[in-house]
């Protein structure tokens, strides 16, 4: 299982945008997840509240296999979210609430960390998750991704 973890590790840490992130100090690593985050709630914001027809054809999963990933609508339950949909944003996928949450909490996370001048997100974030913690967030990424089978995202 640790071989497996550090697998993905490694997979990550060679992503197009984590480089990005490599390379700056740690006010430009803020300034950009600012930024992004920022953007994020833009595009959700303007974009409006989709319809029932409306998704992006993007998952590499259900293109291949035809059956959605545990984030396929994602997207769309923030943008439910972000409009005051909250029933219609847990129904099209529980993360949509994760992620927005996560997002909001970074955000200000970040500004906090840039107010005061101490980096506390980065060793926060960095930090080795315990095993059960592990365990529930894949119990969970299983059972959002059944559920999304289920409603046939």
């Amino acid at each position: 299982m640790k071989n497996f973890l550090k697998k993905i590790g490694e997979f990550y840490n060679k992503l197009p945008f984590v480089g990005i992130l490599h390379g700056q100090n740690i006010r430009q690593k803020y300034f950009t997840i600012l930024i992004v985050i920022t953007l994020g709630y833009i595009y959700l914001i303007f974009k409006g509240v989709p319809d029932g027809e409306e998704h992006a054809a993007v998952c590499l999963i259900k293109n291949v296999t035809g059956y959605p990933c545990p984030a396929c609508g994602t997207t769309r339950a923030s943008m439910f979210f972000i409009h005051g949909y909250l029933k219609e944003s847990l129904l099209m996928n529980p993360l949509g609430f994760l992620t927005i949450i996560g997002s909001i909490t970074t955000f200000f996370w970040v500004i906090i960390d840039l107010v005061r001048k101490k980096e506390t997100f980065f060793p926060t974030v960095n930090r080795k998750m315990p095993n059960w913690f592990i365990i529930i967030v894949i119990f969970l990424t299983i059972a959002n991704g059944v559920w999304n089978i289920y409603k046939n995202n």
